[in-house]
Parts: structure tokens; sequence; C-alpha cells
């Protein structure tokens, strides 16, 4: 295995545990049934997707990353039972921190990734955790490091040089600050960390471990103040009437009508989606954003495509003639019409023939052959509207290979996109 592509993997993988390690920050905001079902899972699921879809130049990983921990942290915001508790946000700070951090490391963007890590580890101190980061920061930091050399290697390709003194003195006073920093967390909040352990929900801690600025407002349960003073007893009777009521002639009616009691509306009181609604909401988000993504990493596909075939015409005309057989054997290649392995130019019409391409194909493609030998051969004698006429034709022969091709080899041409 090539010495740079190992530095890669070995980088990816030491990122990845990184950002694993990094969430377990998050015990302190939230219990740990719920850290396991969701954060980690949001950790793990979005730094997969951002290291293993797309090219690492393209930026399909970290938008499909991106997707899948808003996507999850809408479902965590459903199946939690708290409408924006803890549990949600814990997730969506995790999952997106995850997949920026992946995508540096996978991009060998070192100070992007130390940032998106100390955001993650920073996160769970604010919607909670205090002195459960001091160990999860040490091992952190540890990672971090190796994970910093192993990009460092990587970036310097295959000329791989040893790090210099002051470089790694550097990078252990860093690590050693931050460490530090994250232990005096605990000496600074020690009256947040130290009392007895109320009983609130089940999937957020108490709030006697909460930092000042996670704690929900204190409800008061002083009584008001009773009176003891006696109101005073008037001696005084009243008059006694004796005029006597008028007397009605009118019989009272026998029957009652009992009043019906409306309750007034409680304007707190919003009627909830059921189940179903929720799930094919969520469904149809994630469907959308996964049809964004994929709609955006072809037209990305297209875009660089186009922006390589301008550049080879831009060329002087003996290269740009011989870059018109190139680019049309790609795209045939692209469309499932493969020639034989490394064919020569001059055996290229006698291949077209022994494979069964049809005329439309076989001609166009054979004048494209004839004049990248002239060009390879012979670059004095083609001039600059020859160079132009090859390219025409390779046109015509990759627009005739399209039209003739079946649909799977059309679906595959466009499924190779997603890997460009």
């Amino acid at each position: 295995m090539d010495t740079n592509v190992a530095l890669r993997r070995f980088a990816l993988g030491a990122a990845l545990a990184t950002v694993v390690a990094s969430s377990f920050a998050y015990t302190g905001a939230v219990t740990t049934g719920a850290f396991v079902a969701f954060v980690l899972v949001a950790v793990a699921g979005s730094g997969l997707v951002a290291a293993l879809i797309g090219q690492p130049q393209q930026v399909g990983g970290l938008i499909a990353g991106l997707a899948g921990a808003i996507s999850w942290s809408v479902a965590v915001n459903a199946l939690s039972g708290e409408t924006s508790g803890p549990v949600a946000r814990s997730s969506a700070v995790c999952g997106v921190t995850a997949a920026c951090a992946v995508y540096s490391a996978r991009r060998l963007w070192i100070p992007p990734f130390l940032a998106s890590v100390a955001l993650g580890i920073c996160g769970a101190m604010y919607y909670g955790a205090a002195g459960e980061v001091r160990y999860v920061a040490l091992i952190t930091s540890l990672l971090a490091l190796a994970t910093t050399a192993a990009l460092d290697a990587a970036r310097h390709r295959r000329r791989v040089r040893k790090p210099r003194l002051i470089a790694v003195l550097v990078g252990l006073v860093v690590a050693a600050a931050f460490v530090l920093a994250s232990v005096g967390a605990e000496q600074v909040l020690s009256r947040v960390t130290r009392g007895d352990r109320a009983t609130v929900s089940a999937l957020v801690q108490p709030e006697s471990i909460r930092p000042p600025w996670a704690q929900r407002p204190p409800v008061s349960t002083a009584k008001p103040p009773v009176s003891t003073v006696k109101p005073p007893v008037s001696t005084v009777k009243p008059p006694v009437s004796t005029v006597k009521p008028p007397t009605s002639s009118v019989k009272p009616s026998t029957t009652v009508r009992r009043a019906t009691t409306v309750p007034p509306p409680n304007p707190q009181t919003k009627p909830r989606k059921k189940p179903l609604d929720l799930a094919l909401i969520i469904t149809l988000l994630f469907l959308a954003l996964l049809l964004l993504a994929i709609s955006l990493r072809l037209w990305l596909g297209k875009h660089r495509l186009h922006r390589w075939k301008r550049r080879l015409q831009r060329l002087p005309p003996a290269e740009s003639a011989a870059a018109s057989w190139s680019w049309m054997v790609f795209e045939l290649n692209r469309l499932g019409w493969a020639l034989s392995a490394n064919p020569s130019i001059d055996r290229t019409a006698h291949d077209m023939v022994r494979l069964g391409w049809p005329e439309a194909v076989r001609i166009p493609a054979a004048q494209v052959a004839e004049r990248g030998a002239v060009a390879a051969f012979g670059a004095d004698q083609v001039s600059v509207p020859s160079a132009t006429e090859s390219w025409l034709l390779a046109a015509v022969a990759v627009d005739a290979a399209r039209s003739s091709a079946k649909r799977w080899p059309r679906t595959r041409a466009v499924l190779r996109l997603l890997r460009t």
C-alpha cells in the first residue's frame, strides 16, 4: 500500500475516534440511555457518511453528513418525547461538529478539524456538562494530537518529513493548556457540581449539577402571609321591614333548565400531532434533503467534467487534437462502450468493428483516432481548425453512443458522477 494512502486512512480513522471520544462529554447533559440511543448514533452516522460518500475534493460528503445529522435530530425531537429538548439539541450539535471534523480530516485541513472538535466539547459544557468533561477532554486531546500529526504528514504527500521539535513542543503546550482548562472547570463550578440530585426528567441530568446558564428559572414555593387580625364585629342590628312583598298571580314554570358550562379555551394547550404524521413529515424531510444532496452532487460532477473539457480544448492544436481522443474514450467508457485493454490508435477501427459498434459511433470515432495519430506523430501538421473539427467529431461519436446506449448503461453513467 502507498505511504500516502496509509497515512490518509490512519488520519481518517483517528478523526472518527476523536469525534466519538469527544461526544462522551454529553453524558453530563443527558442520561446514559439517551446518549447511547440518540447522541452516539448521530455522531457515528454523520461521521461515517462524511467519511465514505464522495471524493475528498468534493463537498458531497459534508452535505450528506450535515443532512443526516439534521434529519436525525428532527427524528430525535419526536422520539424523545421532549419538543426541542436537550437530547435533540445535543444530537444536532454532535452530528454537525462530527461531520465538519471528519470532512476537514479528509481534506487534510488541521485548523477546521481542531475547531470542530473544540466546538463539540464546548457545546456539551453549554448544555449542562461540567465535571464529566475533564477525562473526556484528556482522551480527546491525545487523539486529536495523533490525528494532527497524521494529517501534517499526509499533507507532505510522499516526501514525509519528520516534524520539527518546535512544532511538537507547541502541540504539547496547546494540549496541556486545553486539559488544564477543562480540569479547572470543576473547580470554578464547584458550587454547581456538588449538591443533592433532584428528580427531574428521565432524559435530562438533575438541576443540581447544571451550570448557571443551563438551569431553568426557579419556581417560587413560598406561601402568601396569613393575616391574624380579626375583623371588627358590628353590634348594630339591621332594621326589620314589615311590608309584605306583592304576590304574583303568574304560576312559576315547573321545567327547570340546566345551565351548560363551557370550559374556557386554554391557549397553552396545543393539539399534538399523531405519530403517523410525525413519521411522514420526518420521512419527507429526509427524502427532500437526500434528493437535494444527490442533485447537487450530480451538478458538481457535470460541472467538473465540463471544466476539464474546456481546459483540454484550450491546449495547443496538436495537444488539443490528441486530448479529444482521450476525452472521447473516457465518455464512451462511462456509457458502456469500452475498447479492449490499451488499444493502439492505429488498431482502433479494427477493434470497433470486432466489438460490433454501429456505424454512427464507429465512423466519427475512427476519424478522431486518425487525427489523434497525426497529432501524436506529426504535431506540425495539425492546425487550429483541424483540432476544432476533432472535438466536433468526438462530440458526434459520444452523442451517437448516448442515444444508442441502453437504459442501464445510462443509469450507470449517471451514478458514476456521484463518485467522480
